[in-house]
Protein backbone atom coordinates (compact mmCIF):
# COMPACT_ATOMS: atom_id res chain seq x y z
CA UNK A 1 0.00 0.00 0.00
CA UNK A 2 1.86 3.05 -1.24
CA UNK A 3 0.46 6.39 -0.05
CA UNK A 4 3.39 8.80 -0.33
CA UNK A 5 2.56 10.34 -3.70
CA UNK A 6 -1.17 10.93 -3.42
CA UNK A 7 -3.03 10.00 -0.22
CA UNK A 8 -6.38 10.42 -2.00
CA UNK A 9 -5.54 7.92 -4.74
CA UNK A 10 -7.68 4.77 -4.46
CA UNK A 11 -5.95 1.52 -3.54
CA UNK A 12 -6.83 -1.86 -5.01
CA UNK A 13 -7.69 -4.46 -2.38
CA UNK A 14 -5.19 -7.27 -1.96
CA UNK A 15 -6.43 -10.86 -1.81
CA UNK A 16 -3.60 -11.58 0.63
CA UNK A 17 -4.76 -8.94 3.11
CA UNK A 18 -8.36 -10.10 2.73
CA UNK A 19 -7.21 -13.63 3.64
CA UNK A 20 -5.39 -12.29 6.70
CA UNK A 21 -8.66 -10.71 7.87
CA UNK A 22 -10.24 -14.17 8.09
CA UNK A 23 -7.34 -16.13 9.59
CA UNK A 24 -7.33 -16.57 13.37
CA UNK A 25 -3.57 -16.21 13.72
CA UNK A 26 -2.75 -13.65 11.04
CA UNK A 27 -5.62 -11.33 11.91
CA UNK A 28 -3.72 -10.37 15.07
CA UNK A 29 -1.08 -8.79 12.83
CA UNK A 30 -3.78 -6.82 11.05
CA UNK A 31 -5.19 -5.67 14.40
CA UNK A 32 -1.74 -4.31 15.27
CA UNK A 33 -1.42 -2.60 11.89
CA UNK A 34 -4.83 -0.97 12.37
CA UNK A 35 -3.89 0.33 15.81
CA UNK A 36 -0.32 1.45 15.05
CA UNK A 37 -0.44 2.69 11.47
CA UNK A 38 -0.24 6.40 10.65
CA UNK A 39 -3.62 8.04 10.05
CA UNK A 40 -3.25 8.13 6.25
CA UNK A 41 -2.51 4.39 6.14
CA UNK A 42 -5.40 3.58 8.47
CA UNK A 43 -7.77 5.61 6.26
CA UNK A 44 -6.63 3.59 3.22
CA UNK A 45 -7.14 0.30 5.06
CA UNK A 46 -10.56 1.38 6.29
CA UNK A 47 -11.80 2.62 2.93
CA UNK A 48 -10.34 -0.27 0.95
CA UNK A 49 -11.18 -3.27 3.12
CA UNK A 50 -14.09 -2.37 5.38
CA UNK A 51 -16.56 0.12 3.92
CA UNK A 52 -16.80 -0.93 0.30
CA UNK A 53 -20.01 -2.59 -0.89
CA UNK A 54 -21.40 -3.83 2.40
CA UNK A 55 -18.22 -5.54 3.56
CA UNK A 56 -18.50 -4.11 7.06
CA UNK A 57 -21.59 -6.16 7.92
CA UNK A 58 -20.00 -9.39 6.67
CA UNK A 59 -16.77 -8.73 8.53
CA UNK A 60 -18.56 -7.69 11.72
CA UNK A 61 -20.34 -11.06 11.99
CA UNK A 62 -17.31 -13.13 10.97
CA UNK A 63 -15.90 -15.07 13.97
CA UNK A 64 -12.36 -13.78 13.35
CA UNK A 65 -12.64 -10.58 11.31
CA UNK A 66 -14.95 -8.98 13.89
CA UNK A 67 -11.95 -8.44 16.17
CA UNK A 68 -10.20 -6.40 13.47
CA UNK A 69 -13.42 -4.41 12.93
CA UNK A 70 -13.49 -3.65 16.67
CA UNK A 71 -9.92 -2.33 16.53
CA UNK A 72 -10.88 -0.16 13.57
CA UNK A 73 -13.79 1.31 15.53
CA UNK A 74 -11.30 2.64 18.06
CA UNK A 75 -9.58 4.69 15.34
CA UNK A 76 -12.66 6.10 13.59
CA UNK A 77 -13.55 9.75 13.91
CA UNK A 78 -17.09 10.69 14.98
CA UNK A 79 -18.43 10.97 11.42
CA UNK A 80 -17.00 7.64 10.25
CA UNK A 81 -18.13 5.93 13.45
CA UNK A 82 -21.68 7.19 12.90
CA UNK A 83 -21.61 5.87 9.31
CA UNK A 84 -20.28 2.49 10.49
CA UNK A 85 -23.02 2.16 13.11
CA UNK A 86 -25.59 3.04 10.45
CA UNK A 87 -24.20 0.41 8.09
CA UNK A 88 -24.30 -2.19 10.85
CA UNK A 89 -27.88 -1.35 11.81
CA UNK A 90 -29.31 -4.36 10.01
CA UNK A 91 -26.70 -6.73 11.41
CA UNK A 92 -27.00 -6.21 15.19
CA UNK A 93 -29.31 -9.16 15.81
CA UNK A 94 -27.19 -11.45 13.66
CA UNK A 95 -24.02 -10.32 15.45
CA UNK A 96 -25.67 -10.98 18.80
CA UNK A 97 -26.86 -14.45 17.78
CA UNK A 98 -23.43 -15.35 16.35
CA UNK A 99 -21.72 -14.18 19.52
CA UNK A 100 -24.15 -15.75 21.99
CA UNK A 101 -25.92 -18.75 20.40
CA UNK A 102 -28.10 -19.41 23.43
CA UNK A 103 -29.20 -15.82 23.70
CA UNK A 104 -32.88 -14.86 23.85
CA UNK A 105 -32.09 -12.26 21.16
CA UNK A 106 -31.86 -14.85 18.39
CA UNK A 107 -34.26 -14.44 15.51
Amino acid sequence: MHTDNNPDEPVTASDYLTTILHDATSSRLLETLVLCSPPVVFRKLWSTYFVQSGRLQKLAVHPVANFVVAKCAIRLDAEDFKEAVGELEGAWIKMRSECCPGSRFRQ
